[in-house]
């Protein structure tokens, strides 16, 4: 079947049963495919398969599906952990939200409390006042920008890639440079780089880790999203019910709690080893796992040099969350607004309103990234809570008694994922990028860290679309 009829033909194929927890034994029969993961990408291609009569298995090492996409369910408006939304370019996330009739809500028309307020060098602060602040490091016309908006600033303006996947190419090597050469060479002092990328870093740990062509592909790519209209769709009630709707539709059953250790390829198929001693062959295998994770996965024939390679080195963002409930709104007895971007252990604190009603805030997120999340994983989870708490109280003593810590999450302290997002390091997008998703013999790979153009949920069924007709139309 060619790749044209193929997509018409599953746009508008119909969805059924519920998901299913299968005993397995220690060997099983032959299926056509085995996926392993089941995450959106994972799935997304285990139902195009599936869509052309392929016999398929899913294996997922959890005992949930979704992967990074992970709504809090115990937390008032199933805050999301992982994925947060869908933006306007997203059409096959958006197509399977209508297939299945999930209800979405738009965050753009949802009220945001903002600006946030800042707290660097132990003082809280509006903008206005950030700008005269003797803390304040920045030059200039710096000095009255929001220290999260300096990068994506210089960036912006100096952007050279024109297509989507030219971030990748090496002909733009001479751009695989670090952020922290990039905004050196643009005047920013070690100080401002440290306060602009380092302290609470969309990607990376330092300035010094990250490549500028990382930043710029992200750019380009939210540049095309506000192109096509600039929403933000989520699905009420958690962005989980996308990949649950999706296992659900299969024909086959989602076996959990399944932990790959090796695969075994040969002209002939493909064979699987779990850590509990089940075995299972297939006549071609999806991997759909993080880069981090196939780290303790032994292959045979091994993976190529660069496979090999961006495997061994290419890092997985670090995130930790704390979710507070919220049983009195504080900031209308403080007086200052709850969204907080903070120098502290606190990270960056922001207001979530993920029930019906548009206006009420359900919940509170706090997100430590990079060093940050290292000092609060530091501690055991219990700890960790209370650390967090305790940050929170000490910045707005008005939420003594009125939060409470409701969901905790750390990427990578979880066996399943080892971080979130790859960060790609000088070097890397000109050189790894491209390989990561290539084919090795009978497996085919997946994920949002193989997608070339797409990021977010959408890379991730992009790159399993991708996978799924790699063996569909070979």
């Amino acid at each position: 079947m060619k790749r044209r009829t193929f997509l018409a033909g599953t746009a508008a194929g119909a969805l059924l049963p519920l998901v299913r927890t299968a005993a397995m034994a220690r060997s099983m029969p032959e299926v056509d495919v085995l996926v392993i993961g089941a995450g959106l990408s994972g799935l997304y291609a285990a139902s195009l398969l599936e869509s052309v009569g392929s016999q398929v298995m899913v294996i997922e090492g959890r005992n949930r599906v979704g992967g990074r996409v992970l709504s809090l369910d115990d937390v008032n408006g199933s805050p999301e952990a992982g994925a947060n939304s869908m933006l306007s370019a997203y059409g096959r996330a958006l197509d399977l939200a209508h297939r299945f009739e999930l209800p979405l809500i738009n965050g753009v028309e949802r009220p945001k409390a903002s600006p946030a307020v800042l707290h660097i060098g132990g003082r809280t602060m509006t903008l206005a006042e950030w700008k005269d602040a003797p803390s304040n490091p920045f030059a200039g016309d710096r000095r009255a920008v929001p220290p999260a908006a300096l990068c994506w600033m210089e960036t912006g303006k100096f952007n050279p890639i024109t297509t989507s996947d030219g971030w990748c190419d090496p002909a733009n090597a001479e751009l695989d440079i670090s952020m922290q050469q990039f905004l050196s060479e643009r005047g920013f002092s070690p100080a401002e780089i440290r306060l602009a990328h380092d302290v609470n870093p969309a990607y990376g740990e330092h300035a010094s880790g990250v490549s500028l062509l990382n930043w710029l592909f992200v750019a380009n790519f939210f540049k095309a999203q506000q192109a096509a209209g600039g929403a933000e769709w989520s699905v009420l009630g958690g962005n989980s019910r996308l990949p649950e709707a999706l296992a659900n539709s299969l024909q086959n059953e989602i076996v959990f709690r399944k932990k790959v250790v090796a695969i075994k390829t040969s002209s002939a198929g493909a064979e699987v080893h779990c850590a509990d001693g089940t075995r299972i062959t297939a006549g071609h295998v999806i991997c759909s796992i993080p880069l981090a994770t196939m780290a303790n996965v032994a292959f045979d024939p091994p993976l190529p040099p660069l496979q090999a390679k961006a495997v061994a080195e290419v890092p997985h963002m670090k995130i930790t969350q704390t979710h507070f409930e919220v049983t009195e709104p504080f900031w209308e007895a403080d007086g200052i607004a709850p969204d907080m971007w903070t120098d502290t252990d606190l990270g960056v604190l922001s207001s979530i309103r993920g029930g019906e009603d548009p206006k009420q805030i359900t919940s509170l997120t706090a997100w430590a990234r990079g060093t940050t999340a290292e000092r609060v994983d530091a501690l055991d989870e219990e700890a960790a809570r209370e650390h967090v708490l305790a940050e929170l109280v000490r910045l707005r003593p008005a939420a003594e008694g009125k939060v409470r810590v409701a969901g905790f999450k750390s990427w990578q302290k979880d066996e399943f994922s080892l971080g979130d997002w790859v960060v790609w390091k000088p070097g890397q997008p000109t050189t790894l990028a491209r390989e990561v998703g290539k084919a090795h013999g009978r497996i085919h790979f997946c994920g949002e860290h193989t997608a070339l153009v797409n990021r977010g949920m959408e890379g991730a069924l992009d790159s399993g679309e991708r996978a799924a007709l790699e063996i569909i139309d070979p």
